[in-house]
């Protein structure tokens, strides 16, 4: 599982664009050896506020950008060039009772604000597990137990994320708490 804190950069925002989407997974990877293609990463409305909008797996980013680089003529992973669909804003989907729901990309872009290309659009996780900050331990070890999940996003009341919990740090910390 993928370790990091939302200040280590990790996040993406409905802004980013595809350029800037690919420089966060390239220093996430020189950073983080284990980023893989099924780690989760948050995505907020905007840095401003950080308000959790959903998750997204690294894979299907990842997907979406080499479609883009492979359609741009870009080769390797240098997104330098001055292609412009290297700065159009990602296209995230959700699919909502059978509707495709579209995130990031009404406010500017071609074809009426949305990439058309399936291809191109990262499915978003809308209701990825989160937890309150204040939420005991205890009680986000029983969570974790029961549901049997990898990791949970950490936020204030009105959704703003402040951080993930991860199984494994939670392990760690309650091996450190019981040598106590």
């Amino acid at each position: 599982m993928k370790e990091y804190r939302v200040d280590d950069g990790g996040v993406i925002d409905l802004e980013m664009t595809v350029r800037n989407a690919a420089r966060l997974i390239g220093n996430l990877n020189k950073t983080n050896q284990s980023l893989s293609d099924s780690s989760v990463l948050p995505v907020v409305e905007s840095r401003s506020n950080m308000v959790l909008i959903g998750a997204v797996r690294v894979r299907d980013l990842r997907l979406s950008i080499e479609h883009i680089a492979r359609t741009s003529g870009i080769v390797g992973e240098n997104f330098q060039g001055s292609h412009p669909l290297l700065d159009e804003k990602i296209s995230f989907v959700a699919f909502n009772k059978g509707e495709i729901q579209r995130f990031g990309t009404s406010a500017g872009g071609r074809n009426g604000g949305f990439i058309k290309p399936a291809e191109w659009n990262v499915p978003i996780d809308e209701s990825p597990h989160r937890m309150l900050t204040t939420l005991k331990m205890s009680r986000v070890h029983l969570v974790f137990s029961m549901l049997k999940i990898n990791q949970s996003f950490v936020t204030k009341t009105r959704g703003e994320l402040v951080g993930v919990v991860h199984r494994s740090r939670l392990r760690a910390w309650l091996g450190e708490e019981k040598s106590k």
